[in-house]
């Protein structure tokens, strides 16, 4: 399997090699859906990108223009409250000379035309204003100061509404950026993913790797694919959980970790049970076959012999970040483990925070992406310790899930 690439780009994705098609560079690869990912996941991650920003870019145009009308109106209300104060203080300043012209005594003041109620003057200094023969002077001259002020009142309000929508703005840019550079993460990581983080999975504190599935499609595929006759298979004590799979151990302790990786992803935690039993058999144990006339669905399996039994697992699980190169992964791991995976993590318990609400507090423990830290948790959650680690390489890591 190969994917041609020209100008840097992937561009079609063979089963084999290609002869007929030029190409600047043929990316080969040991199986045809880890072409597949690497050609279509970047597309998907546009895809999903264009997305996210389209929300966020419709706001960011609705604020600019809504900023820019402000920006225009507030000078105009200060500008008339101006004006209307002016008029006020002339009319004022006239008071006597204007009514003395409107009782058709000589004056200061001079009428140029009378429209009905309305009547224009010239006032001493040569201002030409239009006034009303029927209200009192005095209550026009105090109507034009409260207009003033209600201008005045405009002016400071929409101020104040200007600098919340700019604070709001420079968050939605923010926003943008994150996103952004969310995208260009997971694409790089995408493009250097190693073979078993399409599941989940972990190493215990003896670097013992083991993988589960995040659906029954994929747990499927593990036992299909990756469970050895002599491996270890282990499952939660109950239905809907993942299966996790693990080379052969005899030590209680990998046993014990890798128990508590399968408890943690069980429905137990989705139903706020704090602790659960686990099982565990060897792969040969494990078959497809249903008894005749029976059916399994899919994801579901026969279990054979005698199991072997983890009691009452607390479920507790270390959610981490780490950074490889310019690669940011999300992390899980039983908590002893935890340090060899990631320089900073929380242990979470079963809780009543929000996946996604608790993924942005654990995304301040680097720059992971809150997206993988919501997938990662297997349910509503609270933090219960936070720790920091020394973590081994990546290629220390691809060289354990070599099995």
């Amino acid at each position: 399997p190969a994917v041609c690439i020209k100008g840097g780009v992937p561009v079609t994705v063979l089963p084999i090699r290609p002869v007929s098609i030029q190409c600047d560079e043929v990316k080969q690869f040991d199986h045809f859906w880890a072409a597949l990912d690497y050609y279509f996941t970047p597309l998907e991650l546009e895809s999903a990108a264009t997305q996210k920003t389209q929300e966020l870019a419709l706001r960011r145009r609705k604020l600019e223009a809504t900023i820019a009308e402000l920006e225009k109106r507030v000078p105009e209300y200060r500008a008339e409250a101006a004006r209307l104060k002016a008029l006020a203080h002339k009319l004022l300043m006239y008071k006597a000379e204007i009514e003395e012209a409107l009782s058709g005594r000589e004056s200061g003041v001079r009428i140029i035309h009378v429209n009905g109620s309305r009547v224009k003057i010239e006032l001493p200094e040569g201002d030409v204003v239009e006034i009303a023969r029927d209200v009192p002077l005095g209550r026009q001259v105090t109507n034009l100061f409260n207009e003033a002020k209600e201008m005045e009142e405009k002016a400071s309000k929409a101020v104040q509404v200007l600098e919340r929508l700019k604070k709001e703005l420079v968050k939605v840019k923010e926003e943008q950026r994150r996103v952004e550079e969310e995208v260009k993460t997971s694409a790089k990581a995408v493009a250097k993913k190693s073979w078993f983080e399409k599941f989940r999975w972990s190493i215990t504190a003896g670097k013992r790797p083991m993988i589960g599935g995040r659906d029954a499609s994929q747990n499927e595929t593990i036992v299909k694919k990756y469970l050895k006759d002599h491996f270890l298979f282990f499952h939660a004590d109950m239905p809907g959980a993942s299966v996790v799979v693990t080379p052969p151990t005899d030590d209680p302790l990998e046993v014990l970790q890798t128990a508590q990786f399968a408890a943690a992803y069980s429905r137990a935690w989705k139903i706020g049970i704090h602790a659960v039993d686990v099982y565990y058999v060897r792969g040969e144990q494990v078959s497809k076959q249903p008894p005749s006339g029976q059916y399994l669905a899919k994801g579901s399996f026969m279990v054979y012999g005698k199991r072997e039994y983890v009691r009452n697992i607390r479920l507790e699980l270390a959610i981490g970040c780490r950074k490889d190169g310019d690669i940011y992964r999300v992390v899980a791991a039983p908590p002893r483990s935890a340090p060899l995976l990631a320089e900073r993590y929380v242990v979470v318990t079963p809780g009543n925070v929000e996946k996604s609400k608790l993924a942005k507090e654990i995304a301040k423990l680097g720059k992971c992406s809150i997206d993988d830290i919501v997938a990662a948790l297997p349910g509503s959650s609270r933090i219960s310790e936070e720790g920091r680690g020394s973590p081994i390489p990546w290629e220390e890591i691809e060289k354990i899930f070599t099995w």
